[in-house]
């Protein structure tokens, strides 16, 4: 049976002479960190049995001594955050410019947060084979890199560099580098991890490689190596987005890669954790493929007003339907959205208001990789659409009664990778410049 720390659970293997033999534990991590919650401590204490061969994962591989650092980003603090579960007298991370701390991680703000592991690679590792990870919140149309360090802008002289660029997955690990090939999945919530087995550059993501090609090492970089950011002399690509879980470590076979996804999935579970980035409190996710949200119909006139938050914007179509309606006349409409396609003309994230027979664009184009507020006031004769609470812009339209009935499609006609927060759908013009400024504000 396991034997019980005042810290957390320290977990004993029997070897077959009948001796105790100590497994790793998370004690000194849940010691130097500050963790009190016992749900907490439960989870980090069952991650560090996963890694250790003695856990639920799906191969059981005993793989802790080819991690340098693992870094859950605790929910206690964001100094918790900080520290690694492998050793926590190690490779602490030093946060800049206060990066915002949640449940689910820690997030950036693409202009100067982010944190230095105090990981070297000239310095820290015996091997140029290394692999690195990060569990990310969500895909990019922007160059941002979720951890890495690079010490020119020539791939040859880079040690780690793991950004997003306009939707694909760039990666490169000690001098290798691909990028712009291969689209990141549609999924809003993904454990990436690129490593070179001496021969070959490996993409995962959440555990299923996705690439595999010939690509030799390069040099190692004397750069620290960040996270939320990539060192390149100096923080660079700086992440708007957020982390939840990151890995520097030797190589790994695929069956450890595998395991260590369980593993940090297993964690992220018994955390409640759901990386979904939310302007207030938890929010409203879609994948894309078939997501949506059929409800009772809102019935309202022709004089209503709806206001929302919204991110996230992928481009997986043409276009897609934020909010479906019903017409009184029986048709159907509603707000879309181009999706970077050509329709309608219009450029990624603009919008347009569709009364079940014309198409009227609505002359805002909202911004796809950050948090937009929009406030749509329509009356009788047109439409009137106020951004991040700014001056509303108008559009002539007819505009008949509407039922609202779905978010994030019309008639399961297209589907988009977007998530909401604070969704209000009101009756009469509520739309004024004190109520916009106050609802984005």
């Amino acid at each position: 049976m396991p034997f019980f720390s005042a810290s957390g659970i320290s977990p004993y293997n029997k070897t077959s002479g009948g001796a105790a033999t100590p497994l790793p534990d998370a004690s000194a991590y849940i010691i130097a960190a500050g963790i009190t919650d016992p749900t907490e401590q439960a989870a980090a204490t069952q991650f560090v049995l996963d890694l250790s061969g003695s856990g639920s994962t799906t191969n059981n591989t005993n793989q802790w001594s080819k991690h340098y650092a693992l870094y859950p980003m605790s929910p206690t603090t964001l100094n918790a955050a900080a520290y690694n579960i492998k050793d926590p007298t190690e490779y602490k991370i030093t946060w800049y410019n206060n990066p915002t701390h949640s449940l689910n991680g820690v997030s950036g703000n693409g202009v100067d947060q982010y944190g230095d592991t105090n990981f070297n690679l000239a310095n820290d590792t015996a091997s140029l084979n290394i692999s690195i990870g990060a569990w990310i919140s969500a895909n990019n149309t922007l160059a941002q890199a979720d951890m890495g360090a690079q010490n020119s802008s020539s791939p040859n002289s880079g040690a780690m560099l793991f950004p997003y660029n306009a939707g694909t997955h760039d990666a490169s690990t000690v001098g290798e580098y691909t990028g712009g090939t291969t689209p990141m999945s549609t999924d809003r919530d993904d454990f990436m991890l690129v490593q070179n087995n001496g021969t070959n550059l490996q993409k995962f993501r959440n555990g299923v490689s996705y690439y595999n090609a010939p690509q030799a090492l390069g040099t190692a970089d004397s750069n620290n190596t960040f996270i939320l950011a990539r060192n390149l002399n100096g923080a660079n690509a700086l992440s708007s987005k957020g982390t939840s879980f990151n890995n520097i470590s030797e190589h790994l076979t695929q069956n450890e890669i595998t395991d260590l996804y369980d593993a940090m999935n297993t964690y992220n579970v018994s955390m409640s954790r759901n990386w979904i980035p939310f302007e207030f409190g938890n929010a409203l996710q879609l994948d894309g493929v078939d997501d949506y949200v059929s409800m009772t119909p809102i019935t309202e006139s022709n004089t209503w007003f709806l206001s929302f938050w919204i991110n996230g914007i992928i481009n997986t179509g043409s276009y897609m339907y934020l909010f479906g309606f019903d017409a009184a006349s029986g048709t159907r409409g509603g707000i879309g959205m181009s999706l970077g396609g050509t329709a309608f003309g219009l450029q990624i994230g603009g919008l347009y208001y569709y009364n079940g027979s014309v198409i009227s664009v609505l002359n805002v184009t909202l911004n796809p990789s950050s948090w937009n507020h929009v406030a749509i006031n329509a009356t009788p004769t047109g439409l009137e659409v106020s951004l991040n609470g700014g001056t509303s812009v108008n559009t002539s339209a007819s505009v008949p009664s509407n039922s609202l009935n779905q978010i994030g499609t019309l008639d399961l006609s297209s589907f988009g990778q977007i998530i909401y927060d604070e969704i209000g759908f009101l009756s009469g013009s509520n739309g004024t410049t004190q109520n916009i400024t106050d609802l984005y504000n």
